[in-house]
């Protein structure tokens, strides 16, 4: 008993390690999420969000509805489920490259969606 316990410790600490120190308890860990960060270089916006499984179910399709209705073409949409994670990434073109996107309307509308 006493070497399997040993052995599930050392697992446990592997396993920190290699997530980079990820692996927290489920209420310390959803405190820091949801993490939403976009980039946006010339015409082409790339959002990236990461959420707790535990936390408000957010549908790929209503984060791609927010870039369609503000002017932009959907090139490339993700989800990944990890561990008791969700990715979510998006990458996204303007569709009239002079008029562009406003990246801080999206990032707005996108926190309205998450929260």
């Amino acid at each position: 008993m006493i070497q399997l316990k040993e052995k599930v410790n050392y697992l446990n600490e592997m396993k920190r390690r290699m997530l980079g120190g990820e692996v927290k308890n489920r209420s310390e860990g959803s405190s820091l999420l949801p993490k939403l960060s976009i980039r946006s270089l010339d015409s082409i916006i790339e959002m990236n969000l990461v959420m707790d499984l535990n936390m408000k179910g957010v549908m790929l399709h209503k984060l791609v509805s927010v870039f369609e209705e503000e002017g932009a073409q959907v090139m490339s949409a993700n989800l990944q489920n990890l561990n008791d994670r969700t990715f979510y990434t998006i990458i996204a073109q303007a569709i009239i490259c002079r008029i562009g996107i406003d990246p801080s309307r999206i990032e707005e509308r996108l926190r309205d969606i998450i929260s």
